[in-house]
């Protein structure tokens, strides 16, 4: 038996720089507030894989970076399972591959102002 557990969002504060001349920026720092996520949805799982989605959202970001991660213990989250970059956030998702049977894992979608 797997044990699966989504843990909710985690993100980090960073600073989007306005360019000089720049009308379209989405905030201006230090007033940007950090992008947030979703715990991701775990489904289809086997015993060696699990497909993980979730939501990031930009919160006035014009770009957000991403990873879904795992571990095998709370607030240890060593393995990258994906990551991209949103223009503005969206939906993310990954498939957890190489899961071993009987092992407890944990998950967490990260999210950043790029």
């Amino acid at each position: 038996m797997k044990r699966l557990f989504a843990t909710a969002l985690t993100s980090t504060v960073a600073l989007l720089a306005v360019a000089a001349g720049s009308a379209s920026a989405a905030c201006v720092a230090p007033y940007c507030p950090a992008p947030t996520a979703t715990a991701p949805v775990v489904q289809n799982v086997t015993d060696t894989s699990a497909d993980l989605s979730g939501t990031v959202a930009a919160n006035g970001a014009a770009s957000v970076s991403w990873q879904i991660q795992l571990g095998t213990s709370s607030g240890n989250y060593t393995t990258v399972v994906a990551s991209g970059t949103l223009e503005n956030g969206g939906r993310v998702s990954g498939t957890a591959t190489g899961l071993a049977p009987n092992t407890t894992y944990y998950f967490r979608i990260a999210a950043t102002s790029a």
